[in-house]
């Protein structure tokens, strides 16, 4: 795991040999949290989970002390792209 490359700074690299920090105050413009196509393909999918979740209210997870009620969605194609709306 690298350091930021300012002499002071312990931080480890996030871009360009900066930290997060010194990145930003070099280049002056603030990281996204989600990306825009990433944010696109939440809004999708915010629907699709009411949807399913209306379907599908009973949990299939049968652990100790559930209420019977379904709350999330196990993603077993994953999350984190386009698979998980299939």
């Amino acid at each position: 795991m690298s350091k930021c490359k300012i002499e002071c700074c312990k931080h480890r690299v996030f871009s360009k040999g900066l930290c997060k920090y010194h990145w930003q105050a070099q280049y002056g413009k603030p990281i996204k949290r989600v990306s825009d196509r990433h944010r696109d393909t939440l809004r999708k999918y915010s629907d699709i989970r009411k949807e399913f979740i209306d379907k599908h209210n009973e949990c299939e997870a049968r652990l100790p002390r559930c209420t019977h009620i379904a709350t999330d969605i196990h993603h077993i194609k994953g999350k984190y792209s386009e698979k998980f709306m299939a």
